[in-house]
């Protein structure tokens, strides 16, 4: 049976649906377990500290922080000699946790991660290159994506005001 291609050749892109389906090894998005909600996060943060993060980078970012900090990244954790807790990351997992975020290749996370370690957000531990594992460590300004700005007392303010 041949394989339906448009009119350039290529393969048409899966659906969410399709992606789902895909994932849940065929048992459907009742049985599927990934990030059901995307919370909105502290957009001032973004701006005002001049990070160049898109909602994807977001997304990311928070699929990570509630992974570890969910207690399910435990079993995935290492304690280097100083007692600082390293967390494994999958670029599959984030892929498979995030249907409708358009990253479907493990190469998109990396470069995703090595931007939110540029705003240390997060932060890779050194000998990752060296082992050839993958951990990290949740970064000192995550916490700013956190919290508003004292002066910011509605939801609607913009930076001008």
């Amino acid at each position: 049976m041949s394989e339906i291609k448009d009119k350039r050749g290529n393969r048409p892109k899966k659906t969410n649906a399709q992606k789902v389906m895909m994932y849940s090894d065929g048992k459907g998005i009742e049985n599927y377990k990934f990030s059901y909600i995307i919370p909105s996060i502290n957009q001032y943060a973004v701006l005002s500290n001049n990070w160049e993060l898109d909602y994807i980078d977001i997304a990311i970012f928070l699929t990570i922080y509630n992974f570890i900090g969910s207690g399910r990244a435990d079993k995935l954790k290492i304690t280097d000699d100083k007692g600082v807790s390293w967390y494994y990351v999958s670029e599959h997992k984030i892929i498979k946790d995030l249907p409708l975020v358009p990253v479907n290749n493990e190469s998109s996370v990396r470069k995703r991660i090595t931007k939110l370690c540029k705003y240390n957000l997060i932060i890779r531990k050194p000998d990752n290159s060296k082992t050839g594992k993958k951990y990290i460590k949740i970064g000192e300004n995550s916490q700013k994506l956190f919290y508003t700005n004292p002066n910011n007392t509605q939801n609607n303010n913009t930076l001008n005001q």
